[in-house]
């Protein structure tokens, strides 16, 4: 793919950001296949590549757009004034921005997976676990020497927390249901005594009126 001006590379920020079911694991279409393919369609025919050439692009503008910025955060942290701070020269580096809040939300999924085993939860927990051990983690990579990440092994990290997401997220859903179905029955028993009770008070009201 032949390199791209300031020009196109705005423009094609510009499209993919508007398409938040590739970026934005908080859109409802994040996990919609049909929208995702439909988004990838459309950026095809808008600048002739394929959904390959189009994932490569972004990944490599994420992975740039990461280094300048975790640039720009160790000069904060240096405790140089604010004349020190290092600038970005990237024309589209501030175009890139909303693609924060994929990391952002990555990061509370982060937290969000660490699970305490109690006695209480012995089935949501092995419902888990039963499926996390089926992920690969060889996708991540090793922290460096200093223990970050760089900016390149940070999507790849992302991406992974992504799938223990889903995987969370599809079982808790499953265990919602299954205690749902459960509680039904003692519920519409419930409803209906409810009702009964309702029935016969009001009848009891009517006879001491006599």
């Amino acid at each position: 793919m032949a390199r791209w001006g300031d020009e196109r590379t705005i423009q094609f920020i510009h499209l993919y950001r508007d398409y938040e079911c590739l970026w934005k694991p908080a859109s409802p279409l994040y996990k919609n296949k049909t929208a995702r393919a439909n988004a990838y369609t459309k950026i095809q025919k808008e600048f002739s590549l394929t959904e390959k050439e189009i994932k490569n692009k972004t990944k490599s503008l994420r992975s740039t757009y990461h280094q300048e910025k975790n640039k720009v955060e160790n000069s904060k942290r240096s405790g140089t004034g604010s004349s020190d701070i290092y600038k970005p020269s990237l024309i589209w580096y501030k175009e890139m921005g909303f693609i924060n809040e994929s990391f952002e939300y990555r990061n509370s999924i982060q937290t969000a997976v660490r699970i305490r085993v109690t006695d209480d939860t012995p089935d949501r927990v092995h419902l888990m676990d039963k499926d996390l051990s089926n992920l690969s983690f060889e996708e991540s990579t090793p922290l460096d020497k200093k223990g970050s990440l760089t900016s390149e092994e940070m999507i790849n990290f992302a991406d992974l927390l992504d799938k223990v997401n889903n995987v969370i997220v599809e079982k808790l859903n499953s265990f919602e249901t299954k205690i749902l179905s459960e509680i039904k029955p003692t519920v519409t028993v419930l409803a209906q005594e409810n009702s009964k009770l309702r029935q016969d008070l009001s009848e009891a009201n009517k006879n001491a009126d006599y």
